[in-house]
């Protein structure tokens, strides 16, 4: 898994305070790595309508649309963290 969670449950976004169950911030961080629903479902046990069910209720407490919209809105919020951003920060701070 390439991107990890920074938080405690609670999301503060632009648009108002959400709040995430642990399983909906695990299967946030997947949906963020780019996996299925179906491969979240068969990682975490559960069938696919469970996971479908907790993507749509995610979709819907953050007012976005799909994976596309959540994951740029998890990035730029800084509701996750990912490789690649951290890598590019610390290059940054080396260059300085």
């Amino acid at each position: 898994m390439f991107n990890s969670f920074d938080g405690a449950g609670s999301f503060a976004h632009d648009r108002g305070e959400a709040q995430l169950s642990t399983l909906a911030q695990k299967i946030l961080v997947r949906l963020t790595d780019g996996q299925t629903i179906k491969s979240i479902a068969s990682d975490l046990g559960m069938t696919r309508d469970v996971v479908d069910g907790q993507v749509r209720t995610i979709y819907r407490r953050f007012r976005v649309k799909g994976v596309a919209q959540l994951v740029h809105a998890a990035v730029r919020e800084g509701w996750i963290t990912h490789p690649a951003g951290q890598a590019q920060a610390e290059y940054s701070a080396r260059s300085s």
